[in-house]
C-alpha cells in the first residue's frame, strides 16, 4: 500500500487542480461525502447529536461539507462548532460555510466552557480543525481540547488525520487526539502506522476522492505498507517434484559458549521459514545443545573456511557471536570474496558500527534495533525512534545496503530502491532477548529461496510480528510470549499465509 507524506499529499492536491482540473469544490465535495458515508455505516441511530468541530483551513471546509451531506442523509442532530476562524477566510472555505448554513445546518461560535458543555452533549464528535497539513505543536486552547475529548468516552471521528498527529512520524505533539475513526483521503499517512498513529488514528478509512490514480503513482512513491495481503504474494511456492536443494542454504555463522542460544534460535527459525538446508558453524560446545534441532548441520567454527563456502547460499553472521577481531575478519573477508546474500545482525552489527565497515554490498541485510542504529548514526535511540522512516532510509544510504529497523513498527529501507516500508504485524510481546535472532532466520531462509533482499525482509519480518499477534489472538497474554514459542507457531501461521495467497 503506498502512503504520502505531508509534502506529497499537499503537492497531490495542488496537482490534481493544475495538471487534472479537479477544482477545489469538486474536491471537498468528495471529502465530505466519504465521511459522512463512513458516519453513516457506523452510526445505527441517526438521533445522535453529532458535533462538528470546525477549523479555519480547507480541513474545516471539509468538515462543512460532510456536515451538509449528513443534514441530506437525514442527521439532523447536528450543530457545528467554529473553533478557528480568519478575519478573512478563504473563498472555498467562506463558500462551504454558506452551503451550510443554507441547508439548515446550525452554526456556533463557542466559548470554551460552552464547548466543553456541547461536547459533553453529544455522542459523536467530528474532528476537523487543522488535518494533515499540521506539523507544529498544538497551542495552548487545543492541547486543552484534545486533553478534555479524550477523557471522554465518545465516537470521535477524525477528518483526514486526528488532531495533534504529526502524519510523517506518528509523533503526538505533545498529545493527539484519540479517534475511533479516522478518514483520509488520497492515500494513507505513514504517521499512522509507526509510534502513537495506530492509537490516535483508531479504525482507518482511505478514500481517493477522485485523485487519478496514476498522480498518486507518480507522487506517492518513497513510503510503503506492508499488510497481510501483499506480504501473502511474497510467500515461496514449491513445486511438487523438488528437493531440498531447490529451496536455498542457510549458513550461519553465530553463537558462542557465551551466547549458544542466539545461534540455536536462528537455525531454528531458518528450518521453519523453509530452507533446504541449514548449517550452523559455532563454537564446538554448542553441538551438544542441537540435539533439539537435529535437521542442523553442526560444523566447529574452526573448521570454517569461506574460500569454500557455497556463495550462492545465504550466510547470517552476528547473533551471539561477539564483538571482537575474529567477527570483523569474517565481516571484511565475506565482503572481499562477495558474497551477495548476507544477513546482518547483533553483534556483527556492533562491529560494523565500531569499524566503520561500509559501505556494504547492495544486497546485504542489516537488522538493527534502536540501540545498535544508534551506534551507527551516533544519535540517540529515542531520536531515531521519533522517526522512524527517516531514521532507516538513513542507515540505508550510509551503509548502502538493505536496512531492517527493528521495533514498533519495523521499518525496511532500501538504498538502492530509494524507498521505506512499515511492516503491519507485531506487538510488544517480541521485545524480549532473542526475538531478533528468530527473525534473522526468517530473513535468511526466505533469502535463500529467492526473493529479492527488500522483500525477503519484509516477508520475514511480517511472519514475525504476525506470529506475535496470533499469540495473543489465542488468549495468550503478551507478556508471556518467548522467542523460542515463535517457531513452533510457524506451521499453522504459513499456511493462513499460503491460503490467503490463493485466495
Amino acid at each position: 500500500m503506498r502512503l504520502s507524506t505531508r509534502t506529497q499529499s499537499q503537492q497531490i492536491d495542488q496537482i490534481a487542480q493544475k495538471e487534472f482540473g479537479l477544482s477545489p469544490e469538486v474536491l471537498m465535495e468528495a471529502a465530505g461525502s466519504a465521511v459522512a458515508e463512513e458516519i453513516h455505516s457506523a452510526l445505527k441511530n441517526k438521533k445522535n447529536r453529532i458535533l462538528i468541530l470546525i477549523g479555519a483551513g480547507n480541513n474545516g471546509a471539509d468538515g462543512l461539507a460532510t456536515a451538509r451531506i449528513l443534514k441530506r442523509k437525514g442527521f439532523t442532530n447536528l450543530v457545528c462548532a467554529i473553533l478557528r476562524e480568519k478575519s478573512t477566510p478563504a473563498k472555498i472555505w467562506n463558500f462551504q460555510l454558506e452551503k451550510a448554513q443554507n441547508s439548515g445546518v446550525e452554526i456556533l461560535r463557542l466559548s470554551s466552557d460552552r464547548l466543553k458543555m456541547e461536547i459533553a452533549n453529544c455522542e459523536v464528535i467530528v474532528e476537523a480543525i487543522l488535518g494533515t497539513g499540521f506539523s507544529a505543536s498544538l497551542d495552548q486552547e487545543l492541547l486543552e481540547l484534545v486533553q478534555f475529548l479524550n477523557s471522554k468516552n465518545r465516537f470521535v471521528v477524525a477528518v483526514d488525520s486526528p488532531l495533534g498527529l504529526d502524519v510523517d512520524t506518528g509523533l503526538e505533539k505533545p498529545l493527539a487526539l484519540r479517534a475511533k475513526l479516522t478518514v483520509t483521503f488520497g492515500l494513507a499517512k505513514p504517521g499512522f502506522f509507526i509510534s502513537r498513529g495506530p492509537r490516535c488514528v483508531g479504525l482507518l478509512k482511505i478514500h481517493r476522492i477522485g485523485f487519478p490514480l496514476q498522480l498518486l503513482r507518480r507522487e506517492a512513491k518513497t513510503h510503503f505498507a506492508w499488510g497481510g495481503r501483499a506480504c501473502a504474494q511474497l510467500l515461496p511456492t514449491r513445486d511438487e517434484l523438488s528437493h531440498k536443494s531447490n529451496h536455498g542454504t542457510v549458513q550461519l555463522i553465530a553463537g558462542s559458549s557465551e551466547y549458544p542460544g542466539a545461534g540455536l534460535l536462528a537455525a531454528n527459525g531458518a528450518g521453519r521459514a523453509g530452507a533446504g538446508y541449514v548449517y550452523f558453524y559455532g563454537d564446538s560446545g554448542i553441538y551438544q545443545n542441537l540435539q533439539m534441532i537435529p535437521e542442523v548441520i553442526f560444523r566447529d567454527k574452526k573448521t570454517l573456511d569461506l574460500k569454500t563456502l557455497d556463495k550462492e547460499s545465504c550466510v547470517i553472521i552476528g547473533p551471539g557471536l561477539g564483538v571482537n577481531e575474529e567477527t570483523e575478519k569474517l565481516l571484511r573477508e565475506l565482503i572481499k570474496r562477495k558474497f551477495e546474500r548476507v544477513v546482518v545482525d547483533a553483534d556483527a552489527l556492533t562491529v560494523i558500527a565500531q569499524k566503520k565497515i561500509w559501505p556494504l554490498p547492495t544486497t546485504w541485510i542489516v537488522t538493527p534495533h534502536a540501540g545498535e542504529l544508534s551506534g551507527l548514526l551516533q544519535r540517540a535511540p529515542k531520536v531515531l525512534n521519533a522517526d522512524r522512516f527517516g531514521s532507516a532510509q538513513e542507515a540505508a544510504v550510509l551503509l548502502g545496503c538493505v536496512v531492517l529497523f527493528k521495533g514498533f513498527r519495523t521499518i525496511v529501507a532500501s538504498a538502492n530502491l530509494k524507498m521505506s516500508g512499515v511492516v503491519l504485524a507485531g506487538n510488544s510481546g517480541l521485545a524480549k532477548a532473542g526475538s531478533g535472532d528468530v527473525l534473522s532466520g526468517f530473513i535468511a531462509a526466505f533469502y535463500a529461496q529467492g526473493l529479492e533482499p527488500s522483500r525477503a525482509a519484509v516477508l520475514g519480518a511480517y511472519v514475525h510480528g504476525r506470529l506475535a499477534n496470533e499469540w495473543c489472538k489465542e488468549g495468550k497474554d503478551i507478556i508471556s510470549l518467548l522467542p523460542s514459542d515463535l517457531t513452533a507457531l510457524v506451521p499453522n501461521l504459513i499456511r493462513k499465509i499460503r491460503e490467503q495467497k490463493q485466495k
